[in-house]
């Protein structure tokens, strides 16, 4: 599961920039190891790295379909 919006830290506009980059990549590495894995399960979620505490809802239900 990844978060989808971005860390609210101060910081500089180059940094924020580095890290979008970051997560856009990372989402499509994930994106493609799903689908060439059927073990592996990927999602991205509208929260932050907090996103227990921010979208409990959704992080409950993805680890609920998961295969015991």
């Amino acid at each position: 599961m990844q978060a989808g919006k971005p860390h609210p830290l101060p910081s500089k506009e180059w940094f924020d920039e580095l890290l979008a980059g970051f997560a856009r990549v990372l989402s499509a590495e994930l994106t493609e190891l799903a689908h060439t894995r059927p073990t592996v399960t990927f999602t991205r979620i509208n929260a932050t790295h907090a996103r227990v505490q921010e979208a409990p809802e959704p992080v409950s239900e993805f680890v609920r379909a998961l295969p015991s």
